[in-house]
Order: C-alpha cells, then structure tokens, then sequence
C-alpha cells in the first residue's frame, strides 16, 4: 500500500508494518527511496500549504510568510514534523506558486494520458 508518512511512520517504529521505500525525493530514516531501489523519477507526496484569497494585499501576504516562516524554523516544530514524516519546505509565496503549477502539470497530463475522468 501506499500512505502517507504521519500515518505509517509510528507503525514501522512500533513494528507492526514493515515499509519497503518512500516515494519522495529524500529517504526517510531506514527507508530508501523508489529512485534508490531502480525506479528513478517516481516521486509523490502528499503536501500543505497556506492559502489566502485571491487578491490578498501584498503586506498581509508578507506578514503570513514571515510569520509562518519563523515558526517553521523553531527547533520544537520542526521536531514535530520530522517525526511525523513531515518534510519542513517555507518557500516563499512565488516558489510556492511555482510548485502548485508544476503539481497540476505533472498529475494533470497523468490524468490525461490514462484517460481518468471525474465520476
């Protein structure tokens, strides 16, 4: 199966599920990456982000980044999430953009090239 590391992660520690790789870029402690075990280029992650509407003053923006940003970086937080299978990213709001861009091209021509359609 397939599933996300928060939810997998405290199974393999406590022994009950045993995980074969991790189908993101970097490994995750005692697990291998698909690319490292002879697929290269099979890469999905689930992921989060903060949204606001779509024409939120540019100060507001600014203020969000730098807060959230400043509470990715504490020790604490960031603690937490890694334990929890989390990767800690806080890109800016364009390299963010970027990225949901690049998201929607690479499922959205999967999608397309198998045919899926929405029931």
């Amino acid at each position: 199966m397939c599933n996300n590391g928060a939810n997998a992660i405290p199974q393999v520690l406590g022994g009950t599920l045993r995980a074969l790789a991790v189908a993101v870029a970097q490994r995750l402690p005692a697990m291998p990456t698909v690319a490292e075990l002879g697929y290269p280029g099979f890469e999905a992650s689930g992921w989060l982000g903060l949204f606001g509407p779509a024409n939120l003053p540019r100060d507001i923006t600014a203020k969000l980044f730098t807060d959230t940003t400043q509470i990715l970086k504490s020790p604490d937080v960031q603690e937490n999430l890694v334990k929890q299978g989390y990767g800690v990213v806080g890109s800016t709001p364009e390299e963010f953009a970027a990225f949901i861009s690049e998201e929607h091209a690479k499922w959205g021509n999967l999608i397309k090239s198998a045919g899926l359609k929405a029931e």
